[in-house]
């Protein structure tokens, strides 16, 4: 058997030969392209005539074949994974954005988003090619482009809240996990961002629900002492800010709610938080510390408008209450203090309220009563 791959190597290499003599010495004529057809005709034919009479075991066609093989094999994979990423990337429950970074290291247009993105942002597809992030940024929050751009390009990857406009003007919160990479010898940023107004309500309701009561929605104990302290501090720096704390308790609803039960009995509470509001001013603060004890922050007010509105409550109050076709009475007594520039403490203000407020109750209730360090209470009634 012939040596034929010898002489295989050697005819490939005295072609190759041939082939670099003919392009020096046609490069500069137009029969160029004649000669090249000519030669790759030849060599063609010259392939087929070798394999013919030395690749007597089709060791050549065996190879190629081989070689096509793995070549399709290796296809196949590779289309198969750009299947799955191109999957991945348009079926995500995240939106996903991607865009260049220009010299400065800012933001420049989109090269590509997925469906999640078009859906909820609700611009199509040429449009976000056409942007750039800062283009659905709202105003308040492109100051701050350029600090986060400069902490995403030295760390590589960071995680931050912000947002985007639709494009219908809503303004849609994300969380935003950003990173770096290179497409096409360009830098670019991969960004992976979770609509968060679900989470946002879900954490709202629970701050809500943590300063506010459950049957009449008013602020709770906490929310009170919270917003005294403010109100504090506000009147310690203008000494004719005035302040006053109305504490009240309803008379004769213990024996109500012990006789009816206590569906009956939140009903009335529910009535009288609604008659109680329509008694003080929007800036007022007015809040339920539990059973039927509320108190009233009252800031920026005359001792005369203070006292009009507690007669105002009380004789709203006293008024009938019609409950599961019952009619029922009640009233409340109404406590009074003011804040001193002696007293900066909130907890002793409604304390002194409280004061105020059982010695209406022990001298004939339906009552408010002002409290006086001797505790010599002034009387008022109507």
């Amino acid at each position: 058997m012939m040596n034929y791959k010898g002489r295989l190597i050697g005819l490939l290499i005295a072609v190759l030969q041939s082939f670099y003599w003919i392009y020096q010495e046609t490069k500069e004529s137009n029969e160029m392209s004649i000669v090249l057809i000519v030669f790759l005709t030849f060599y063609c034919l010259l392939s087929w005539w070798v394999g013919k009479q030395f690749d007597h075991n089709n060791y050549l066609a065996k190879s190629l074949q081989l070689a096509k093989k793995s070549w399709e094999e290796q296809n196949t994979v590779l289309k198969e994974s750009e299947n799955k990423y191109e999957f991945l990337f348009e079926h995500a429950n995240d939106c996903i954005f991607l865009f260049e970074l220009d010299e400065k290291e800012q933001p420049g247009l989109y090269i590509e988003v997925n469906n999640k993105a078009i859906q909820t942002l609700g611009y199509t597809k040429e449009e976000f090619l056409s942007m750039s992030p800062k283009d659905i940024t709202i105003k308040e929050r492109i100051s701050k482009i350029p600090n986060i751009s400069q902490e995403l390009a030295s760390k590589g990857n960071i995680t931050f809240e912000g947002g985007y406009l639709s494009k219908e003007g809503e303004y849609i919160p994300f969380e935003f996990s950003a990173q770096t990479a290179m497409v096409n010898n360009k830098k670019v940023v991969v960004a992976v961002a979770r609509d968060i107004r679900e989470r946002q309500k879900t954490e709202a309701l629970i701050k809500h629900m943590a300063f506010h009561d459950p049957l009449t929605n008013l602020p709770n104990r906490r929310y009170f002492y919270d917003r005294l302290d403010e109100i504090i501090l506000k009147a310690k720096e203008d000494n004719g800010f005035q302040v006053a704390v109305f504490y009240l308790d309803l008379d004769g609803f213990k024996e109500v709610n012990d006789q009816y039960g206590h569906e009956l009995g939140d009903e009335i509470i529910i009535q009288v938080t609604r008659r109680i509001s329509n008694c003080i001013r929007e800036s007022d603060t007015f809040a339920r510390l539990g059973g039927d004890e509320f108190t009233v922050l009252l800031s920026d007010i005359s001792n005369e408008e203070v006292e009009r509105i507690a007669k105002r409550i009380i004789e709203k109050v006293k008024q009938p209450f019609k409950v599961q076709d019952l009619m029922i009475d009640i009233s409340t007594s109404i406590g009074i203090s003011y804040l001193s520039s002696q007293l900066d403490n909130g907890k002793v203000l409604v304390h002194q309220a409280d004061l105020a407020m059982y010695e209406a109750k022990v001298n004939g209730k339906n009552k408010y009563y002002i409290y006086s360090e001797d505790m010599q209470c002034e009387k008022h009634s109507l």
